[in-house]
């Protein structure tokens, strides 16, 4: 693998060898939901490659500006959707309240450990969070790849957090998963972080992006170009199903706990070449099962006889 020459989007990485994990949706494009990057020159050439896999078209989600910009996807082809949140490592100093929840995290041992040893982990923790199967899929990499990297918290008894992450620039690395077992005490999800961030700082590194919030629009987000007619629709309607779907996914908790470590909440961007269509956004939510959740959260509940 050559060395990492510019951002991807996230849940992409740079590895030794190159792989796409996409699905085919049923507007008739691909979803490349995950992707390794061994090597491209820069992001003009990496688009003009990965037309030439998909002919008819492909998405892709979660992308920063400054990428579409310079391979030269137009405005047409892209709507804001999500922001992620990156915390700087130079200089970082931890915030008050994150300090104060991961004190009270008492008897956790942190470690990084070998994927091999992560994927025996995450899955016994997936049968515990998700006995019916993932309620959401292809919004995160679930199985960290070779070049990953893996944090679990421990208790005595058992496994209590495990972060993974994935490099998507060559100063920045992405938090895959950010996993709670539901016994673990209170403040060990910020340990982990912290255990993260002082890793990664040790090693030079700029950046850790604990990922994107989909539906919520921060109020201090960062933009450079004013959001279009059709992305302030689909704001509106974001904040609309966020509410709705609370209680089965919980979306603001999610902003919540991520915006304690104050990141700079930066404007992520779903893709389609050679246009992005509403409907191959609406196949998106029906093969990642967040339609069926939002479905799930209108419906009306069975009377009680």
């Amino acid at each position: 693998m050559n060395e990492p020459r510019f951002a991807l989007p996230l849940s992409w990485s740079w590895g030794a060898h190159e792989k796409r994990e996409a699905i085919p949706l049923a507007s008739g494009p691909e979803f490349v939901h995950s992707a390794v990057v061994a090597d491209a020159e820069n992001e003009r050439a990496l688009m003009d490659r990965l037309r030439s896999e998909y002919p008819k078209g492909f998405v892709f989600k979660a992308c920063a500006l400054d990428f579409l910009e310079r391979a030269g996807v137009p405005a047409s082809s892209r709507m804001l959707l999500a922001f992620s949140a990156r915390i700087s490592l130079t200089g970082f100093r931890v915030p008050k309240k994150v300090r104060q929840l991961a004190a009270k995290a008492e008897g956790v041992t942190i470690t990084e450990v070998p994927r091999e040893i992560a994927l025996a982990e995450l899955a016994a923790l997936a049968n515990v969070l998700f006995p019916g199967g993932e309620p959401v899929r292809y919004f995160y990499r679930f199985l960290p790849e070779a070049e990953d990297r893996c944090f679990l918290a421990r208790t005595d008894s058992a496994t209590a957090g495990i972060v993974t992450l994935s490099r998507y620039a060559p100063d920045a690395w992405h938090t895959e998963l950010l996993l709670r077992h539901p016994t673990a005490p209170p403040g060990t999800m910020e340990q982990l972080i912290l255990r993260v961030i002082a890793t990664l700082s040790a090693e030079g590194i700029a950046s850790l992006n604990l990922g994107e919030v989909p539906l919520v629009v921060p109020p201090d987000a960062t933009l450079t170009v004013a959001p279009s007619r059709r992305e302030m629709r689909a704001s509106q309607w974001g904040a609309q199903i966020a509410a709705i779907v609370a209680p089965f996914y919980n979306i603001a908790g999610l902003h919540q706990f991520k915006n304690k470590f104050e990141p700079v909440w930066e404007p992520r961007y779903y893709v389609g070449i050679p246009r992005l269509r509403l409907r191959d956004l609406k196949a998106f939510g029906v093969a990642s099962g967040a339609l069926a959740i939002l479905q799930q959260a209108l419906s009306p509940s069975p009377s009680v006889v």
